[in-house]
C-alpha cells in the first residue's frame, strides 16, 4: 500500500461497523486520523484505536468545516439508515460543503453495489453497467445522487461501491442472521444462489487504498471479496457457530407468500425512530447490549423467511468485475468464507 504516513484523514461514520475497521487500518498505515462523531458516545473507542475524536454533527456550519480544516483526505462513511433519503442527502451536502470550505484535497465516499440497475441478478457488473433506472426515493436513490454530485463536483473524489460487507459486528449480514438462527431458524430458497461477500477487513483496506491514491480524479470502483460462496454455505457456517436451524423452501413458494410490493416512499417506522433516539441517548454499545439482553428474554419464534429484496438476492448469483479496483487501487481481497468464519467464531467465543 502507498504510504499514508504524514497524511491527515478525517472519517465520518467512524463509530460504525465499517468505520471502526477503516479507522483501525488508517492508523496502522501511519495516518493521523480524526474521527468525526455525531455524539460523544464513541470517543473513548476512537482514542483506543489511535484516532482523535471530534464531536461534529453532520449539519452545515462552521463547526463541521473547522473539524475538517488542514486534512488531506475525507473518508465519508456516514449514512443513517433510520433516516430517510432526504435527510441523508442533506447531511451529505453539509459534509461536501464543509470539505470544500476546509480545503480538503480528496473526498473518498462509501456508495454501494445497489446503485446498478442489474443488482441483484445473474449478470456481470462493471463500473460501466447501467445506472439509468433511478428510483424516486430510498437508499438506492440517495446513493446514486450522492455519487452524481461527487462525479460532477470540483473536489477530486473516489467512490467505492462495495458488495455485501460482512464480519464481526455486521448487524445486517452477520449478527442479525446469527440471532435469527438462534431464535427460531432461517429459511432459504431452493434453489439458492451465490453470495458476493466482502469481509469487513478487506473493505477497510479498500478505503485505505483509496485514501492513499496519488493524483486522484473522479473515479468509481466496485469492490468485492475473493470468492462467491453459496448463501447456504454462509448461513450453515453461522449455524455451526451459534446453533440453530437452516431450512429450505421452494423459491416460488416463498415468492407466493410475500405481501404485495409497495411503490410508495419508504419512511422510517416507529421502531426505527425509537431505535434512533435510544442510540443517540445511550450510545451504540449500550444500546446493543440492552437489545441483546432483551432478545434473550423472548421465547424462540418461528423460522425467519426472507423479505422481497433478500429473496431476490438469495436466489441470484451476481458476478462482480473488480478489474478497475485491482488495477488502479491495487486492491487484492484476501479473506474468503472460511477465514472470515474463523474470525467470527473467535470473537463469538470471547
Amino acid at each position: 500500500m502507498p504510504s499514508l504516513a504524514n497524511k491527515k484523514i478525517a472519517v465520518t461514520g467512524a463509530g460504525g461497523f465499517l468505520g471502526r475497521a477503516v479507522v483501525r487500518v488508517l492508523v496502522a498505515e501511519g495516518a493521523t486520523v480524526t474521527a468525526l462523531l455525531r455524539s460523544g458516545h464513541d470517543a473513548d473507542a476512537m482514542r483506543a484505536l489511535g484516532a482523535i475524536p471530534v464531536q461534529a454533527p453532520l449539519v452545515a456550519g462552521p463547526a463541521l468545516q473547522a473539524a475538517m480544516r488542514d486534512h488531506d483526505v475525507l473518508v465519508h462513511l456516514a449514512y443513517d439508515v433510520r433516516a430517510d433519503a432526504a435527510a441523508n442527502l442533506a447531511a451529505f451536502d453539509a459534509v461536501y460543503g464543509a470539505a470544500q470550505g476546509a480545503g480538503v484535497g480528496h473526498f473518498v465516499h462509501a456508495s454501494s453495489v445497489v446503485v446498478y440497475d442489474d443488482w441483484p441478478s445473474d449478470t456481470v457488473l462493471t463500473e460501466e453497467s447501467s445506472i439509468g433506472r433511478v428510483p424516486a426515493h430510498g437508499y438506492r436513490a440517495a446513493k446514486i445522487e450522492m455519487a452524481r454530485r461527487l462525479m460532477e463536483g470540483p473536489l477530486p473524489a473516489t467512490v467505492l461501491e462495495p458488495t455485501i460487507i460482512w464480519g464481526p459486528g455486521s448487524e445486517i449480514w452477520t449478527e442479525g442472521p446469527m440471532h435469527q438462527l438462534r431464535h427460531g431458524g432461517m429459511v432459504l430458497p431452493k434453489p439458492c444462489g451465490r453470495a458476493p461477500l466482502l469481509f469487513v477487513d478487506d473493505a477497510a483496506r479498500a478505503f485505505a487504498l483509496a485514501a492513499a491514491l496519488e493524483e486522484p480524479g473522479h473515479d468509481r470502483f466496485l469492490v468485492t471479496g475473493p470468492e462467491t460462496p453459496s448463501w447456504e454455505a454462509l448461513f450453515q457456517g453461522y449455524a455451526a457457530i451459534v446453533g440453530g436451524t437452516l431450512l429450505r423452501e421452494p423459491l416460488q413458494t416463498l415468492r407466493d407468500a410475500l405481501p404485495p410490493a409497495s411503490n410508495g416512499p419508504s419512511k422510517p417506522g416507529m421502531a426505527a425512530r425509537v431505535s434512533q433516539a435510544l442510540r443517540a441517548i445511550l450510545g451504540r454499545k449500550r444500546f446493543k447490549s440492552l437489545m441483546s439482553a432483551a432478545s434473550r428474554l423472548r421465547p424462540p419464534g418461528g423460522p425467519a423467511r426472507p423479505d422481497r429484496f433478500r429473496l431476490t438476492l438469495f436466489a441470484t448469483s451476481p458476478v462482480i468485475d473488480i478489474a478497475r479496483a485491482k488495477s488502479r487501487l491495487r486492491f487484492a481481497p484476501r479473506i474468503g468464507l472460511a477465514p472470515g468464519l474463523d474470525q467470527i467464531r473467535k470473537q463469538s467465543s470471547q
